[in-house]
């Protein structure tokens, strides 16, 4: 008999020679990569079942900087206290976050820029100021992603245009701009933005919010 494995997976497949993942570190998984380019959001003491401790989970992350190539360059968000820990002990990293820096970092933050769901903000490349940045989803943390997306670009020699937007699932079932029905998945991984999406962001404007979790163990 032919056993056949099937995968599912949420990924595009385009014309560029650059592929963008979302690498799992989970299981370690993460360190079969050897990206040209790396993107650390945050680091937190998650999936303890197989690192048992945050000392090893910084050990990995620090194991998969280092699986960059030697010129190869990586974006870090400033405002963790552990990744910023690792810009001293791998070379060519880029700070990304609110404060200033020789990276990119962002302030003049408006949340719902003329009544609109989103936030904007001015985007700066160290003394430089870049432009501004209308999001269509609202929550500093979103801020925080399209800075480490904007890096990236830049690098790979994408200019930057000064207007990122991005449709939400409440942008896609509308009536006269209300939604109909609203169903907010939030997949917790990690607690990071989570009380930010749901208070101020993906659940917000909501008539009734109603939250269910499911655990799936092993079976």
């Amino acid at each position: 008999a032919t056993r056949e494995t099937v995968v599912v997976t949420v990924a595009a497949i385009g014309k560029g020679a650059d592929m963008v993942i979302e690498a799992d570190e989970s299981d370690a998984s993460f360190l079969k990569f050897s990206p040209q380019i790396g993107v650390v959001t945050n680091i937190e003491a998650e999936h303890l079942d197989h690192y048992q401790n945050i000392e090893n989970i910084e050990r990995a992350y620090l194991k998969f900087l280092k699986r960059l190539p030697r010129a190869g360059k990586w974006f870090g968000c400033a405002e963790d206290a552990r990744v910023s820990k690792l810009f001293g002990k791998i070379p060519n990293g880029v700070p990304y976050g609110f404060l200033r820096s020789k990276g990119y970092w962002a302030d003049k933050l408006i949340e719902c820029p003329k009544g609109k769901r989103g936030i904007s903000f001015d985007v700066w490349n160290g003394g430089k100021k870049m432009g501004n940045v209308v999001l269509a989803i609202p929550g500093r943390h979103n801020v925080l992603n399209a800075l480490a997306a904007i890096g990236v670009a830049r690098s790979l020699g994408i200019p930057f245009a000064g207007q990122v937007s991005f449709q939400s699932v409440g942008d896609l079932n509308t009536d006269e701009g209300r939604p109909l029905v609203e169903f907010v998945e939030v997949r917790i991984d990690h607690g990071a933005g989570l009380e930010e999406r749901l208070l101020g962001g993906d659940a917000g404007g909501l008539d009734r919010l109603e939250m269910r979790s499911d655990f799936l163990g092993d079976t």
